[in-house]
């Protein structure tokens, strides 16, 4: 019993029961809590939260075709696509990233290395024998913070740890099949939505909003396919890119989980790269019309919440 010496203290006692009756949840919450059933049901479909958890470090190989968006050398299709090649080592226990693409087509050829670690990090351009310091505040920007979420399984990781993010948007039919539609913000501030099918529980899709310079508000949708086992974990087998409507991606996946030889991808040799001043940290993104239906885009590639490189400067598009 509160001291009759204390008032501020019983006072205090007295007032902090009837508040604590009159707590009804509010959509939020009920909201919340729908969509963390719909990631639990996930997690279990793809291996469960222990397997997850045990992921230190991910080797994943992407190969395919690419359809470049407003950058193939013919105004109609039936375009031919071009070749890509990814290779990607990430170490979650240390935060560090190993990348090295290699592409072809519409024009382009690239070959480009990209290793992140201790915070900060370094571009090699293979062909042009460059390279480029990633300074700290760069190495979080979404063109390098988009390979956590390259996996189903690196996504469903994220979004056990940012649980009070999750939202349930609803129900939609995707590849005629029900999903349960899900959000939440992913680190570095990135908000996704996760396709989860209503049979299988696992994620068919994510998807996110951007600004087009060209057409405003659009989506750009990376779609999971073809699942199989890969250990205690379930990861799909093929990865196709939707952007704007339109798909620009298809590739197929191989992945592996706690390799031994992950540590090797980290060691860069520098010897015959010529090294060039950083990126500004920031390129505003501009629009110049050339003529009636002929534009260039400047400085979208690396801005783009998903994209296949920062090699790109310069798009031509079609009216």
């Amino acid at each position: 019993m509160a001291d009759a010496k204390d008032p501020v203290r019983s006072v205090a006692l007295h007032d902090t029961g009837p508040f604590a009756a009159e707590n009804p949840e509010t959509l939020a919450e009920r909201s919340q809590a729908r969509a963390r059933k719909v990631i639990d049901a996930a997690v279990a479909a793809i291996g469960g939260s222990e397997a997850l958890r045990s992921i230190e470090t991910l080797k994943l190989q992407l190969q395919g075709e690419t359809w470049p968006r407003l950058q193939m050398p013919t105004p109609s299709a039936p375009f031919e696509p071009g070749s890509f090649q990814e290779s990607l080592v990430l170490d979650l226990k240390e935060n560090r990233l190993h990348l090295e693409q290699r592409v072809s087509g519409a024009g382009f050829d690239g070959h480009n290395t990209v290793v992140i670690k201790a915070g900060k990090g370094v571009a090699y351009d293979h062909r042009a024998r460059t390279a480029t310091p990633i300074p700290p505040e760069q190495a979080t920007q979404q063109q390098f913070v988009q390979y956590y979420r390259r996996l189903p399984n690196l996504i469903l990781r994220q979004a056990l740890d940012g649980a009070n993010s999750l939202r349930y948007l609803g129900d939609d039919q995707f590849k005629g099949r029900q999903h349960n539609v899900v959000t939440f913000v992913m680190p570095y501030t990135q908000q996704v939505a996760l396709y989860v099918d209503a049979r299988t529980a696992l994620i068919s899709k994510y998807e996110l909003v951007f600004t087009d310079p060209l057409r405003g508000q659009e989506a750009s949708e990376i779609m999971f396919s073809d699942y199989t086992s890969a250990g205690k974990l379930k990861v799909p087998q093929t990865w196709t890119w939707r952007f704007a409507g339109d798909v620009v991606a298809r590739y197929t996946v191989q992945a592996q989980f706690n390799a031994a030889d992950a540590d090797r991808a980290f060691e860069m040799a520098d010897a015959g790269f010529r090294k060039v001043p950083a990126l500004p940290l920031n390129l505003k993104p501009s629009v110049e019309k050339l003529a009636d239906g002929v534009y260039v885009i400047h400085n979208v590639a690396g801005q783009n919440p998903e994209h296949d490189g920062d090699r790109i400067r310069r798009l031509r598009a079609r009216g």
